[in-house]
């Protein structure tokens, strides 16, 4: 997709909204694992946060790392998604309990066909590389790092 077609289908957006959305159907086996591993998850975004984004590319992108969230909370863990807004930027931060990332793995946890120390066995590599790539053309960041509790995602956009 390029540049030019990718603004026109730019539209402002809740936050809140495009979060929820990511959690909706066709994500059945997403919820069922939430559930089968009794995680919580904890919204903690204002209804009124609003993005300049394609919604559909980055309600991928949100699906993408909460899918990765998911996979690696441990039993009975907490997943926090939280809204921060600053008069320059858009912060939305996915925060899970767990295991750290391999320090090793940090450098390449956005490169396609990436599998970390810590893969699961159905884990092809693509869906942090495609989350990365949607947040860049739309003029986002994404990053990560590992908290003393497990591992925080931080979408960042500029107003």
């Amino acid at each position: 997709m390029d540049t030019h077609t990718l603004s026109q289908t730019r539209q402002d957006v809740s936050v809140a909204a495009l979060g929820k959305e990511a959690l909706k159907p066709p994500l059945k086996p997403l919820l069922r694992m939430v559930a089968d591993k009794q995680l919580t998850i904890d919204w903690q975004v204002s209804p009124d946060l609003m993005l300049h984004v394609n919604p559909a590319l980055v309600k991928e992108a949100l699906v993408n790392v909460l899918k990765n969230a998911v996979e690696h909370t441990a039993f009975g863990g907490q997943i926090q998604i939280i809204g921060i807004a600053d008069p320059i930027r858009v912060r939305l931060k996915i925060i899970n309990t767990g295991s750290p990332i391999a320090e090793a793995d940090m450098p390449h946890l956005f490169e396609r066909f990436f599998r970390g120390q810590y893969a699961t066995a159905n884990n092809v590599g693509i869906g942090l590389a495609i989350a990365a790539g949607i947040t860049r053309e739309n003029d986002g960041h994404l990053s990560a790092e590992n908290t003393a509790e497990g591992v925080q995602f931080t979408f960042e956009f500029f107003r």
